[in-house]
């Protein structure tokens, strides 16, 4: 199951799972390669049935950019 965090609310109740667990992947997700890529969200998995996506910044299609 994927589960999407926005919200700061989400984020401590993410911390708080994750604490009952020894080991934890975290993914980077990023506007590029190069080094002055952006980081826009992280993924983080604890369990093999359960992973976190928490977005820093999300497309906008009106303005044509990403929204932090």
């Amino acid at each position: 199951m994927l589960n999407i965090v926005r919200t700061n609310i989400q984020v401590q109740e993410l911390l708080q799972y994750l604490k009952q667990f020894e080991y934890v992947a975290l993914d980077l997700e990023t506007t590029g390669l190069a080094k002055g890529s952006e980081i826009i969200g992280y993924s983080l998995c604890a369990s093999e049935e359960e992973a976190y996506y928490v977005i820093l910044a999300e497309w906008n299609s009106a303005t044509q950019k990403l929204d932090y």
